[in-house]
């Protein structure tokens, strides 16, 4: 009877192992501190993954600079694969509803707000992608991607109006670098 339990507990265990394994991202595997480094200039801390977003489909993984001042950086990328939307009783069932409602609902508010002028498709891109503000969303297959950099040591303007085109210029550039790097691997999974 013991030895029934214990197979049973194993095979259970396994089956739990299996699900989990399918069920795991990790952000930081995907994007490495050393690429992080390579894109940004900059020495980087280690990656720290955040699962407060799981609830919506996704787990991020942030780079922060070691120099907070003088060559500060960060990268925050930010994933989700219906596979991983699944195990986790998501709000989203699919990365390309997730990709969908968020872009409509940030198109729906800068409509109420009067602005389009943060809003930019990009082509060349998986499926579909956008610049939004502060970061560049994609849909690659079925998996969503946000990339949210931040890149602006030494940036010099004349006026408020001119740093904040330049640091979306900037941003927007190194994120379509980071994105790169980040596509080949997805289609290798």
């Amino acid at each position: 009877m013991v030895r029934k339990i214990v197979v049973l507990f194993v095979m259970l265990a396994t089956l739990l192992l299996a699900v989990e394994n399918k069920s795991t991202l990790d952000p930081c595997q995907i994007l490495t501190k050393q690429e992080a480094e390579k894109v940004l200039g900059t020495k980087m801390q280690e990656g720290r993954v955040s699962k407060s977003g799981a609830v919506f489909g996704t787990i991020s993984c942030s780079y922060y600079s070691v120099d907070r001042f003088d060559k500060s950086a960060s990268i925050t990328l930010t994933i989700g694969t219906s596979d991983f939307m699944k195990a986790n009783d998501a709000v989203f069932e699919s990365a390309k509803e997730k990709y969908e409602k968020e872009k409509n609902a940030y198109l729906e508010a800068l409509k109420r707000q009067k602005k389009t002028d943060t809003f930019l498709p990009i082509h060349g891109l998986g499926e579909d992608a956008y610049w939004g503000t502060v970061a560049l969303n994609i849909l690659k297959g079925d998996t969503y991607i946000n990339i949210r950099v931040s890149a602006t040591s030494g940036m010099r303007a004349k006026s408020s109006q001119e740093m904040e085109k330049m640091v979306k210029e900037r941003n927007l550039a190194v994120s379509k670098e980071f994105a790169k790097i980040i596509l080949p691997k997805l289609e290798k999974q």
